[in-house]
């Protein structure tokens, strides 16, 4: 492997979708950098926020959003009533400022911003469990050992009734997490990524 080579550069996000009476899903991303892996996450992540916010239009037009209004977009009217399309119009706005800084300023840096801030903001305003986040967010190695302990969140989907596959997946994944610098090893990495498609195959959607 090249000498130049930093497992830390390489960052990783789990993100959670679900949406009462249509399904979940659980998907990891992996990319060289924090900007690439924003670029990677993007489409599925507007995609779910999209289906919650359109689902839940009724509800959400029915709240008085001049508060999220004042707090992301000041440059706004404050006369103007806003709607759950100006919230999808500022995710993709939001989402696009922080590529643009990411793009200057990747090394080591998290994806999260104001993006996500807003998603938790509108996470509040629907009713049941429905939610789109962004769980974890790390450097590789990092991100190893806190997926381990999402695993055994009980509030995770991961609680679900255990399939032998998903058992055979969690022993990979402790193997990871005990193997100390695994990814220096001729296949570490080969043996990672494998395990994040098995993992995407297994929570992708249910």
């Amino acid at each position: 492997m090249a000498t130049d080579f930093d497992i830390y550069e390489y960052r990783a996000a789990l993100l959670e979708w679900h949406q009462e009476n249509v399904g979940q899903a659980q998907l990891i991303f992996v990319a060289e950098d924090s900007r690439a892996l924003l670029q990677e996450i993007r489409d599925d992540l507007l995609r779910y926020a999209n289906s919650l916010i359109h689902h839940h239009a009724q509800g959400i037009d029915a709240v008085d959003l001049s508060a999220i209004q004042r707090h992301f977009s000041s440059d706004e009217p404050f006369n103007r009533v806003w709607n759950h399309e100006d919230i999808q119009r500022l995710l993709r706005d939001l989402i696009r400022r922080k590529q643009e800084h990411l793009a200057a300023y990747s090394r080591y840096q998290s994806i999260l911003g104001e993006w996500h801030d807003l998603i938790e903001w509108v996470i509040d305003l629907l009713p049941g469990r429905n939610h789109v986040l962004v769980s974890i967010e790390d450097s590789v190695p990092n991100f190893v050992h806190r997926l381990w302990d999402q695993y055994f969140d009980a509030e995770t989907v991961y609680r679900r009734d255990q399939s032998p596959p998903d058992v055979i997946w969690l022993g990979k994944l402790a193997l990871l997490r005990l193997g100390g610098n695994w990814w220096e090893r001729a296949d570490g990495m080969h043996f990672f990524y494998q395990l994040v498609d098995e993992h995407n195959e297994l929570f992708g959607f249910y």
